[in-house]
């Protein structure tokens, strides 16, 4: 969905390699041809025609090059997308992000006439629900207000009125439609308004969620409303038999990543990842956006990003999860104060 999905997700990739490693972002939207809605697929192709298009240390995103809503053919981008992947990994210390909704890349993949294999590049995200509690969405929405220096926000029982609304989940649920009723209410004082722009903006990301229904493939849109008729048939010892399985695979992980992370830190620091929670569904991990360790030539104790947290997140990817959200929040302690929760799903 676009509420929080595939867009979101790569420019806070490039924000946190900016922000942690001083990688230069690039966000390449380019001309696009006549008739299609995706970024033009030539721009990708100057990856093989022009040497210095990717440099070190940079992370560059081609947003949707298969086409947004529906695949849009390219005779280059089939023929020569081992090519480009080739060209890339010949780039030493540099990141490429090209985005695509799954029904558009599987569609590509039946037309791309290289011999690449292409799902060893393929990260999957599976956003099915919303990742902000009420205090979140008010935080947003209040950021969002006063930059638009919203008139609502100078008048105490307006404020007061909006922000009650969020004890509602399903009220303003993601960034997207709390955007689009900030920017809807900017110059209203009419309490009536506020309240039937917060349902209309709150009912977009239900009929949003129709409409990815409605694109699924036939199979797959079979499947997923018949589940709800079969659901209760399901047996329960069976589920939680799994679920225990999941529990201690997960505990596994994590335990085995931060005997690797002590070890080869050789300081005394602070546990790289947590697990905060754990259900038949979800998986909440936390870690610190920092950590300590010896410098280079072993004189003293230096801060690096904690890539430790990452590879506790890869390897429950390889075993099925999917990434919901990534927050990087100010919770910790002094010097140190930011960390990562990070949320993913179980299939």
């Amino acid at each position: 969905m676009r509420e929080f999905g595939k867009t979101f997700t790569a420019v806070k990739l490039m924000y946190d390699y900016f922000k942690g490693a001083g990688y230069h972002p690039r966000w390449v939207k380019g001309k696009r041809e006549p008739g299609r809605e995706g970024v033009d697929p030539q721009e990708l192709m100057m990856l093989t025609e022009k040497e210095d298009y990717l440099k070190p240390h940079e992370i560059v995103y081609f947003e949707d090059p298969f086409g947004k809503t529906q695949y849009e053919r390219s005779s280059d981008l089939e023929n020569y997308i081992g090519s480009i992947i080739d060209n890339i990994r010949e780039i030493e210390d540099s990141y490429v992000i090209i985005t695509s909704r799954e029904e558009v890349f599987k569609e590509f993949q039946k037309q791309h006439l290289s011999s690449i294999e292409l799902k060893n590049f393929e990260n999957k995200m599976n956003l099915k629900k919303a990742c902000y509690d009420s205090e979140r969405r008010k935080e947003i929405l209040l950021r969002w207000a006063k930059v638009s220096n919203c008139k609502w926000l100078f008048n105490s029982a307006l404020t007061r009125q909006v922000l009650a609304a969020f004890k509602n989940q399903q009220f303003l649920s993601t960034p997207l439609n709390i955007r689009e009723f900030v920017k809807g209410s900017r110059n209203t004082l009419d309490n009536k308004y506020l309240e039937d722009l917060m349902k209309q903006k709150s009912e977009e990301t239900i009929r949003r969620f129709g409409d990815e229904i409605m694109r699924m493939e036939e199979d797959e849109r079979i499947l997923f409303l018949s589940f709800p008729y079969v659901s209760d048939r399901l047996c329960m010892k069976l589920v939680e038999k799994v679920y225990a399985q999941q529990k201690q695979e997960t505990a596994n992980i994590i335990a085995q990543t931060e005997t690797e992370c002590h070890n080869g830190l050789e300081v005394e620091t602070i546990p790289c990842t947590l697990l905060i929670d754990e259900s038949p569904t979800t998986v909440v991990l936390q870690g610190p956006y920092v950590i300590s360790r010896l410098s280079d030539d072993r004189s003293q104790v230096v801060a690096a990003p904690n890539a430790w947290v990452w590879r506790v997140v890869h390897s429950l990817m390889t075993k099925g999860l999917t990434m919901d959200s990534i927050v990087l929040a100010v919770q910790g302690t002094a010097p140190n104060p930011h960390v990562y929760h990070v949320v993913m799903s179980k299939q």
